[in-house]
């Protein structure tokens, strides 16, 4: 299977992350949406189109940070998905990966992590839900110890 490249068909131009957040990155740490969270290194990729090539996946993903690994698998219910594992993950990455909007010839690539996929499950949210109830009510108002 030949790449555009081989093909004679320019690549499409991909944009750096310095072009996405500007020459001086993403500003100052602590003041973002994911601080409080130690940077994910894998990222899946949901309902990818079928036609979109492990290499691409590569070449697109791999101007934001080096990648690890990649991997494509088609579901029984025919639905692509993938994911991405890069090498050193920050949270300027964290950022572009959940905050942009991706796309490879055009094509949407939904990105989120393993721990936002299970969110997502109603049966998963029902289970929180039975834990916090479960756990009770404490006694007091939380003003240190009862006398």
């Amino acid at each position: 299977q030949a790449s555009q490249a081989q093909l004679g068909t320019p690549l499409p131009s991909i944009p750096t992350v310095e072009d996405r957040l500007g020459p001086k990155g993403a500003g100052k740490f602590g003041c973002g949406k994911y601080d409080d969270e130690l940077p994910t290194a894998r990222y899946l990729l949901v309902q990818l189109d079928p036609s979109i090539t492990e290499e691409e996946i590569r070449n697109y993903f791999g101007t934001f940070a080096t990648i690890e690994e990649v991997t494509l698998k088609t579901l029984a219910s025919g639905h692509v998905m993938g994911s991405v594992k890069f090498h050193e993950p920050t949270p300027i990455l964290k950022k572009i990966m959940l905050e942009e909007t991706h796309k490879i010839r055009g094509l949407d690539v939904s990105v989120q992590t393993w721990k936002m996929q299970k969110l997502k499950k109603p049966g998963y949210q029902a289970k929180l839900a039975e834990i916090r109830r479960s756990k009770g009510k404490g006694k007091g108002k939380g003003k240190g110890k009862a006398k």
